[in-house]
């Protein structure tokens, strides 16, 4: 957008060089705008939606957004002071101590001692906050943050535009498995020039719908500990585990994190999670952060404190607090994991379905213009596309046959493929998805 409207007015002088410079990027807002006038199949928007006999006993047939049961039934008990009152700046303390709970039920079978070393979470206005809040915390204008060139468009909005600072791409796959070679380069490269690194992992990974097994996690963990060995620098490692326990085969279950929070002091782990996909409460906005804080960092409790005030200290200048009444639905919902967790899986199960049936179709007609990334977990599939512009692709998608897709383009990057959501999809749908892409490509070649 060129804000001709906004100079024309002399509106534009009067914004600040931050205010002149923010500005939502063409990509997902777009695209699912349009979706929703002219799309019959909808693939753009990362929600998962259904019939509720999908993971649930019900005679509806109507399509609706899959969500947890307890919540709904929880809401209609509270009491006027759980749902009115101001909550403290980093949360209050049920859901705090509760989510650190459910972190330790999550991640007991690899790292049991998990809970002991990790601080209690700072609850946030969801992952985007969290992620805002720590590249604000640890990143300066003059670094770079590390991260795969397949990612999440906001971050760009988040650590370029927002903090100012700049990002160090590194492929993320080589011959169809993690790039291990691609994150240890570039983590060298980018502690050339700055005192310490800092690196986004986000597993299962938007867009692509990776996540890694046992032994590329361990891979992974080795490959930052080389990486700090050689550049004789620092690293904050953080998981966005946004689509966390969402997995389809027998890779990572559980998020990264339990993996990375013992890797020595010369690397801080921090995970970032939340209830928008987790928890399947989608509009609840509540996201945490947790760091690992092993016994070589020092006493535990002094840093804890000492991190918390600065955390304070930043978040009640920007948001003061979060939505106290959803925190409390969180509080007692995590508080029984047993209430949820069948109902949960039966959702998992349900876009597993989704996602299988995907790739079959993917893989009974394939065309050698559409290559899948590797895809057993989260929300999306990302299909890279040959000779043919992926947005001109998105937009003759959505014009001759109705479906709605993401078309993402990176030149620099040499990224040129659609970003599907196959949560959203009935798998009765599938068929004309991929059908519906692979005639579009025959139309512009």
């Amino acid at each position: 957008m060129e804000f001709n409207a906004l100079k024309k007015s002399g509106i534009f002088e009067l914004l600040s060089d931050f205010g002149k410079e923010i500005s939502q990027p063409p990509g997902i807002v777009e695209w699912s705008a349009r979706a929703k006038k002219e799309a019959e199949i909808d693939s753009t928007v990362g929600v998962a939606t259904g019939k509720p006999s999908e993971y649930m006993d019900s005679s509806s047939d109507k399509v609706e957004i899959f969500h947890l049961s307890a919540f709904k039934e929880l809401y209609n008990s509270f009491k006027p002071e759980e749902i009115f009152s101001y909550a403290p700046v980093l949360g209050i303390p049920s859901v705090r101590n509760n989510w650190k709970k459910w972190i330790g039920f999550k991640l007991k079978d690899h790292n049991p001692a998990i809970e002991s070393i990790i601080t209690l979470p700072y609850a946030i206005p969801g992952i985007t906050m969290g992620i805002y809040v720590l590249c604000r915390m640890f990143l300066t204008p003059t670094d770079k943050a590390v991260l795969p060139e397949k990612r999440w468009g906001n971050y760009d909005a988040i650590i370029k535009k927002n903090i100012g600072a700049g990002i160090q791409s590194f492929t993320l796959f080589r011959e169809n498995r993690f790039n291990y070679e691609g994150l240890k380069s570039a983590i060298i490269e980018t502690a050339k020039n700055q005192d310490k690194t800092f690196v986004l992992l986000n597993f299962p990974n938007n867009p692509t719908g990776y996540s890694p097994g046992k032994e590329a996690a361990e891979e992974i963990c080795s490959t930052l500990k080389e990486a700090v060995k050689e550049s004789g620098k620092p690293l904050i490692v953080v998981t966005d585990d946004a689509y966390e326990g969402f997995v389809y085969d027998d890779s990572l279950k559980y998020s990264i994190f339990s993996h990375l929070a013992g890797l020595g002091k010369d690397i801080l782990a921090v995970k970032v999670d939340g209830i928008t996909k987790e928890l399947l409460f989608w509009g609840g906005r509540l996201g945490m952060i947790t760091f690992a804080i092993p016994p070589y960092f020092g006493d535990k409790g002094k840093i804890e404190a000492e991190l918390e005030n600065k955390f304070v200290g930043l978040v009640r200048a920007t948001i003061s607090n979060s939505t106290k009444v959803i925190q409390e639905g969180v509080a007692s919902i995590v508080s029984e994991p047993d209430k949820f967790l069948q109902e949960r899986e039966s959702i998992i199960s349900a876009i597993g379905k989704k996602a299988n049936a995907l790739k079959e179709e993917l893989k009974k007609n394939s065309s050698p213009d559409i290559i899948p990334d590797p895809f057993n977990s989260g929300f999306f599939a990302f299909l890279n596309v040959k000779d043919v512009s992926a947005e001109k692709l998105a937009d003759h998608l959505l014009k001759k046959y109705k479906i709605g897709v993401i078309p993402v383009e990176k030149k620099k990057e040499n990224i040129n493929g659609l970003r599907v959501t196959f949560s959203s999809l009935s798998v009765e749908e599938i068929p004309r998805l991929v059908a519906g892409i692979n005639n579009a490509v025959a139309d512009l070649k």
